[in-house]
């Protein structure tokens, strides 16, 4: 399955990893802390087909990002650490 953008732009390869390495990322989070999707989604107030769209590679936006940092008191910055 190719992703791709809201616009319907294919997501390049290199940019593709790093949703990957980031959806991986707050999925093992997740797990760790002994949460559901719907946990997180309800904690947060966002949908959980955007919690799950992140855990599944789709292209999100900064502001989930954002969310989801704050949520698990982690800085943004930490977040691309491990990205190349």
């Amino acid at each position: 399955m190719v992703n791709t953008t809201m616009t319907g732009k294919q997501i390049p390869n290199h940019h593709q990893k790093r949703l990957d390495y980031l959806s991986t990322y707050f999925r093992v989070l997740r797990q760790n802390d002994g949460l559901s999707m719907k946990d997180v989604s309800e904690e947060i107030d966002l949908h959980l087909n955007t919690i799950a769209g992140v855990e599944k590679s789709r292209n999100f936006t900064l502001l989930t990002l954002f969310e989801l940092a704050d949520f698990y008191e982690i800085d943004v910055e930490d977040l691309f650490i491990g990205i190349k």
